[in-house]
């Protein structure tokens, strides 16, 4: 079960995501080294890690944002608890609990240490212009790991990360995460898409460079990411019926306007 629930929301299926880590994303596996580079137009998204933690990859430093993002925006407070056991924690991003060297709260600690730890640089640059922003997620964790136990586990957001998502986070389907949520790149097309279409006033073509550049640096092969993003693309669309997009296997992806995911599912 997703939940990702807040109290303060006023409709239980309404979550929300970060524009800066939608607009180009995290890597979808593990990744060599402590650097990340992912482009999306004139936006590059950089990650720096420290090498003892490594990078955050997959599906749950995705949830992970998600359930920040959500919990301060309805909040509207910097300062987030965690609960009182890891039992709770991950039932609140959806994941079963299990122990053991690959169970998920092993995996789950991992991956809050790489998403906490590492630098994240938005920049945008054009012809005239150069601009960057800098940020961490938090300027001050605590994470209590004790048997099932989390005690007082807290996150103290950083002013920038915060600032961003209280001025740009938009709201998504907590439906469509809970069907998607088993692949990266599946919640990276929605998320994406969901935003998107928001903002779009004609039809437009992305081509299947631009579509790689953003979501498949990891696919040695273009025709290996056509592939994968079309199959995925079916998925999201089963879930958001109302979007309006095919892929072309010449062109790319041709995305109309349409109607919103969240005004058309919830209300």
């Amino acid at each position: 079960m997703f939940s990702l629930s807040c109290k303060r929301t006023r409709n239980p299926y309404i979550v929300y995501a970060p524009v800066a880590l939608v607009v180009a994303t995290l890597p979808h596996r593990e990744v060599n080294g402590t650097e990340f580079v992912r482009r999306n137009g004139r936006h590059t998204l950089s990650i720096l890690a420290p090498s003892r933690v490594g990078l955050p990859y997959g599906v749950i430093p995705r949830l992970l944002v998600i359930w920040i993002t959500t919990q301060a925006k309805i909040a509207g407070q910097r300062e987030i608890k965690l609960g009182d056991s890891c039992r709770a924690f991950l039932k609140e991003l959806g994941i079963q609990s299990t122990g053991g060297k690959n169970g998920s709260i092993g995996r789950l600690r991992k991956q809050m240490r790489s998403l906490l730890q590492c630098t994240i640089s938005i920049s945008e640059h054009s012809e005239n212009l150069d601009q960057e922003c800098g940020m961490r997620l938090a300027d001050h964790s605590a994470l209590w790991w004790s048997g099932d136990q989390l005690q007082e586990s807290f996150l103290h957001l950083s002013s920038a990360f915060f600032y961003d998502i209280t001025k740009s986070a938009f709201p998504i389907d907590v439906r469509a995460i809970r069907e998607l949520r088993q692949s990266p790149l599946a919640l990276d097309i929605y998320l994406w898409l969901t935003y998107r279409v928001y903002r779009l006033t004609k039809p437009c073509v992305i081509s299947w460079a631009d579509l790689q550049k953003q979501f498949g640096t990891d696919y040695a092969k273009q025709w290996h990411f056509e592939k994968a993003f079309t199959k995925h693309l079916q998925r999201v669309k089963s879930v958001y019926p109302e979007l309006i997009a095919q892929c072309s296997a010449k062109q790319g992806l041709y995305l109309h306007p349409s109607k919103t995911h969240v005004l058309s599912s919830c209300g």
